[in-house]
């Protein structure tokens, strides 16, 4: 089905507010954010129509927190937690949804990494991420109940010289199954497959 073009589309605009702690304490270096943000015009994608459109007032609230313990010279590791809780403040048609979570976002996130660098300019990274289970992209109503939570492992290898940076990745290692799930308006919702096989990606970047 081809998508239709919104020429019309207000652009997203948002206020954030940000309430930072930074402990570094050898080996331990934790972080933790508060954070709040006013969005106007949030956009999403009405996959009924492929067409993106503008929610008219959303807020966002929540806190991640971050920990990296070096437990060699080096071998380290890495926790993070992100927490987010989502409210349509005014949908922008009616007010049917308002008060309601934005569908498709997970609000837990939860992050464990093992770092490895056999030389110092080259970093291993193996990370398993987990994302807590959200309603299907389109479902306001919430009428399905939550889907699944998903989970994913990766490996990294970067090496870096100076400003440069040569990077190769294996998404989802050990090819779980994983799927973005819509609502279309039908019995039940509709099943995308996302990132649910093992992938490869090679890449360099530069900074100036």
């Amino acid at each position: 089905m081809g998508g239709t073009f919104n020429g019309f589309i207000k652009p997203m605009e948002a206020d954030t507010i940000n309430l930072g702690l930074n402990y570094i304490s050898y080996p331990h270096t934790l972080k933790a954010t508060l954070f709040y943000a006013w969005v106007d015009d949030e956009i999403y994608l009405n996959p009924a129509t492929y067409q993106n459109t503008n929610l008219k007032e959303t807020e966002k609230r929540g806190f991640e927190l971050s920990e990296r313990y070096q437990m060699l010279s080096n071998l380290f590791t890495i926790l993070n937690y992100t927490y987010v809780d989502t409210k349509i403040v005014d949908d922008g048609f009616g007010g049917v949804y308002n008060g309601n979570e934005i569908p498709g976002v997970s609000p837990h996130t939860f992050k464990v990494s093992l770092g490895y660098n056999p030389i110092k300019a080259v970093t291993l990274l193996l990370s398993e991420t987990y994302k807590s289970r959200a309603y299907a992209i389109d479902n306001f109503s919430g009428s399905y109940g939550k889907m699944e939570s998903y989970s994913v492992t990766d490996l990294a290898a970067t090496y870096t010289y100076k400003n440069y940076e040569v990077y190769a990745k294996i998404n989802n290692l050990f090819n779980e199954k994983n799927a973005m799930f819509v609502d279309f308006g039908g019995a039940t919702p509709s099943v995308y497959p996302t990132n649910y096989e093992r992938t490869f990606l090679v890449g360099f970047s530069a900074k100036f």
